[in-house]
């Protein structure tokens, strides 16, 4: 494979967007198609599966918190020490639960689990149960995916080496970087808040200079001030042009 068929280069689809298209197709095009095989559309063959066998409800898995917790993933080693004070480490930040406080509890080594979807928590198994632990700098980490850390991180390491110096990652370095990324967002939201007022500006001011369009003045010459408009060597006034006959301006003096 190379990086011109790279997948993660060409790919321009969001989950969202391809999960909703993807059960289109499946459930509303090839569903309801006939299929050459069966004879009918799959849709008919589940339908009549199902009026002759059950809907077996009993062997349905409920989609709860018991099921979330059995489907979310660990690390490498799949348990963490307790470290006394500080808590278990999963992906370089340290997660804290008050029943780490109990001496029987410190410097054991537990099973964790993470919610690769919020960095802010994790979970450890405690005396038979799975406990809620947070993470250090949860306001920076809550919310913030696996996918993230791994690659605030993975910056990190980029810059010592271009430092050439060590990589230390810790959870302040991380959270550091995230906030860095968060002014950064913040200055482009900015940017496009000010956009939007400059547009809204420019349709209260459509002319180029940004001011309110003033009728124009035009000079009548004394000698033409005397014409009528019908004179046929004049041209014809338009509306927005008002003349200005000289001989009626006040003499000031001479400037000198």
């Amino acid at each position: 494979m190379t990086k011109v068929v790279d997948p993660k280069q060409l790919a321009v689809w969001t989950l969202a967007d391809l999960y909703t298209y993807l059960c289109e197709w499946a459930y509303t095009i090839y569903d309801t198609s006939l299929h050459d095989s069966l004879g009918e559309t799959p849709l008919q063959v589940y339908t009549d599966a199902i009026a002759a066998t059950g809907e077996r409800e009993h062997r349905r898995i409920a989609y709860n918190e018991d099921f979330l917790m059995a489907t979310r993933p660990s690390t490498p080693k799949g348990n963490a020490k307790v470290q006394p004070g500080q808590g278990i480490k999963v992906n370089y930040l340290y997660y804290w639960n008050d029943a780490f406080r109990n001496p029987v509890v410190e410097k054991t080594k537990v099973s964790v689990r993470y919610d690769p979807f919020d960095m802010g928590v994790a979970y450890a198994y405690l005396e038979g149960r799975w406990v809620k632990c947070i993470s250090q700098y949860y306001s920076t980490f809550a919310g913030r995916t696996e996918k993230e850390v791994l690659l605030a991180a993975q910056e990190i390491r980029q810059q010592d080496k271009r430092n050439v110096v060590s990589t230390n990652i810790s959870a302040k370095r991380l959270a550091d970087f995230i906030a860095a990324v968060q002014e950064h967002e913040t200055l482009l939201m900015q940017r496009l808040r000010d956009l939007e007022a400059v547009g809204v500006l420019e349709n209260l001011t459509p002319n180029k200079e940004g001011v309110p369009q003033f009728p124009r003045v035009s000079i009548l010459e004394p000698e033409m001030s005397a014409h009528s408009q019908d004179d046929e060597h004049l041209p014809p006034l338009q509306n927005n042009v008002e003349l200005l006959d000289l001989t009626q301006l006040p003499i000031l003096g001479e400037y000198r």
